[in-house]
Parts: C-alpha cells; structure tokens; sequence
C-alpha cells in the first residue's frame, strides 16, 4: 500500500512444504498468487501448483505435480482472461521450450507449445500485455545469454520473433515488466522489427507513452 516503502513478513500458513528456489509466481487478475515448480532443498526441479488467495499470507496447493516436467528457471505470465501460461525453463538434463496453459488457476494443464521456435532456455524473462499477447526475451540458451524477443498472441501456442537481437545487452535472470498498450509489437512481429509509430521495445533506458516492455539486469550474479 505504500509502494514497496515498508515491508513486513508473512506468516505464509500452508506454504509449500519444501523449501524451494527458482520457482515462477504470477498474479491472477482477481488477485490470487499462483507459484509454480522451482527447485526443492536438494536443487531437484518440482512440478507442484501452489495458490495463494489472500496476498500470500496462507497458501493450498492445486496440484502436486503437472501435467508438464518438472522444472526450474522458467517463466510464468497470467492473461488478463485468468489463463496461465508457463514457459521454458528446465528439468534434471535439460532446458526446455514449451509452452504449457491454465485455465482453471492451475488445476489442470494443458500444452499449448511443445517446441517454441525460440531456443530451449533459462533464466528468461516473460511479460503479459494489456491486449492480450505474451513476450519472452533473453535468458541462457545452450549457446550462452540472448538478446532475442519473441510474441505469441495465441496464449503460447505460436510465436513470432520480434527482435533477433535486441539493442540491450544479451542476459539471464533479470526483471521485466509490462506497462500499457503494446500497438509496436503487433507491428514489429509483422514487419522489420521498426515500428510504424516510433516505438520501440526497450531493455534498460528507453520509454514510449503509449505502452512499453522494459527489462532490467538482475542484481544477483546470473547462474550457469
């Protein structure tokens, strides 16, 4: 209430019943936080859907393991219809670029993607738009960090890409957010990658009135 100026800690009643790292979370529309795999005490990657309906203060959890592989590292978004969408990340051997959906806050799954075009990733950021469509960028590929920016305006299910190479520098593990409208990237997945406005999709400094992407470098070190 107070814009992130005081902080206080939850009893979290209920929380995941391992301790876990690398999770995704993302909050519903009616405001629910839904938490999704991660990495329990042992680093093993987890499958369960947890939700929390009254601002993380007690948590049930939905489902013990999904339909999807277990995972770490992934990305999770929520529409703006309810739907959740999980992508990417990894499981015991390898990265992953599926694309699973939800449309019940995580009680079921079903796939949406099993190959994106983007290359199998982690550390990767994902953002929602107010119209709808689901941006990926960066993250750590089999090659190394990215710099790419992909959208799907089909809950996952196909993507285009964006921008092979965006102009901020390639990286993982970062933070992200979706402000307004997103009119550039509906152009740009059509064209050249220029948008017909003067938009542009930002990493780090750059802004644009109507509705913007940005990304920003996590302060933690980015893991291998």
């Amino acid at each position: 209430s107070d814009r992130g100026a005081a902080w206080r800690q939850l009893p979290a009643v209920g929380a995941p019943d391992s301790l876990r790292a690398f999770a995704c979370c993302a909050t519903q529309p009616d405001g629910a936080i839904v938490l999704v795999g991660g990495a329990t005490d042992g680093f093993g990657p987890e499958g369960a859907t947890w939700r929390s309906d009254d601002g993380a203060a007690s948590w049930r959890r939905v489902r013990s393991r999904g339909t999807w592989l277990a995972r770490r590292d992934a990305g999770l978004v929520s529409l703006a219809r309810g739907e959740i969408v999980l992508i990417g990340g990894r499981d015991d051997t390898k990265r992953l670029s599926d694309a699973w959906m939800s449309a019940d806050g995580g009680a079921s799954w079903s796939i949406a993607c099993a190959a994106a075009p983007w290359s199998a990733r982690v550390g990767h950021q994902c953002a929602a738009t107010a119209d709808g469509a689901i941006v990926v960028m960066g993250g750590q590929s089999e090659g190394g960090e990215c710099s790419d920016v992909w959208v799907s305006r089909d809950v996952g299910r196909t993507w285009s890409v964006v921008m092979a190479m965006a102009q901020w520098s390639a990286r993982s593990f970062f933070g992200s957010s979706a402000i307004g409208e997103s009119r550039d990237m509906r152009e740009r997945a059509r064209g050249d990658g220029k948008s017909g406005d003067g938009g542009e999709i930002e990493g780090r400094e750059k802004t644009r009135s109507s509705g913007r992407v940005t990304s920003a470098r996590a302060a933690s070190q980015a893991r291998t």
